[in-house]
């Protein structure tokens, strides 16, 4: 009972959000290509939400780059803990689950990479949202996070806000 009444409550908000206006873009004041591209790079929150509204797909492959060098430094810090062991098949026994060492990948400014990437129409980011939304304890925020599905359907619903795709408010209202 209480899951349908707090669907229906975000449901309501996220329709009242996506068909309202949002906040106004103030004209004149965009940052050029080159200067997102090397703020992205460097991790600025902020130029990666801008590459989103922006709508520029040519944005993609950098914020994808991004996710990637974090997604990449994982592995490299996964590759060191098994070499430190005597042995390799020690090592891979020792070493924690990738989702223990992923709090890079999925820190404030990833999440802001993989929303942004979603309002830019990468349907694969959309979906994590969606299950962030629809079935919290299934998402990777929860595994790598441990937090309440609340919360992440909370920050899902904000995510959505963000990227105000249309066809999510179907899903979302049912």
């Amino acid at each position: 009972m209480f899951q349908r009444i707090l669907q229906a409550i975000l449901g309501t908000m996220l329709v009242a959000w996506v068909l309202g206006n949002g906040p106004a873009k103030v004209h004149g004041t965009e940052p050029s290509h080159d200067e997102l591209l090397a703020r992205i790079q460097a991790g600025d929150s902020t130029a990666i939400l801008e590459a989103g509204t922006s709508g520029d797909p040519t944005l993609i492959p950098a914020l994808e780059g991004f996710l990637q060098a974090r997604s990449n430094t994982v592995e490299r810090t996964i590759a060191d803990l098994i070499r430190a062991y005597p042995t390799e098949e020690e090592g891979r026994r020792s070493v924690p689950p990738r989702e223990a060492l992923m709090s890079g990948e999925y820190d404030a400014v990833a999440q802001n990479a993989r929303t942004a990437l979603a309002k830019l129409g990468v349907k694969r980011y959309l979906d994590e949202i969606l299950v962030e939304l629809m079935n919290p304890t299934n998402s990777m925020v929860f595994r790598v996070w441990h937090t309440g599905g609340y919360r992440i359907q909370v920050q899902a619903l904000k995510k959505l806000a963000y990227v105000k795709d249309r066809s999510t408010v179907k899903l979302v209202a049912k």
